[in-house]
């Protein structure tokens, strides 16, 4: 992504891949094949890439952290229940986010909310 989609704005639109390779095929980045740049523009990449990295990460466990109530009351029903279907996810996490102190945290809770 950094070194041939330009996917680091602080590298610029700079293409960093071997002769012959377009970066848009399917060649497979492969360590042992010499690099064309310094290595300092190496630790430029890898900067991007740990950048990106901790970006993606640090959005994960904040969108984990935002959404926990509906995490835990699915993970409940789901240790009751084999599987769920769409209409019950939909109930459990749309429970959770209202913040109702009393979200159902069991299938049987949640159809008898449904049926009322």
């Amino acid at each position: 992504m950094v070194t041939q989609l330009f996917m680091a704005a602080e590298l610029g639109p700079q293409f960093f891949g071997n002769r012959g390779d377009s970066g848009l095929d399917a060649h497979a980045y492969a360590a042992w094949e010499p690099q064309e740049y310094s290595d300092e523009t190496a630790r430029r990449i890898d900067d991007a890439v740990r950048r990106l990295i901790d970006e993606a990460h640090q959005r994960a466990r904040t969108l984990l952290s935002a959404h926990r109530a509906a995490l835990d009351a699915i993970a409940v029903a789901l240790r009751r229940e084999e599987s769920l279907d769409l209409e019950q996810i939909v109930a459990l996490v749309g429970a959770a986010e209202d913040g109702s102190p009393g979200h159902p945290l069991s299938l049987g809770e949640l159809s008898e909310s449904q049926a009322s």
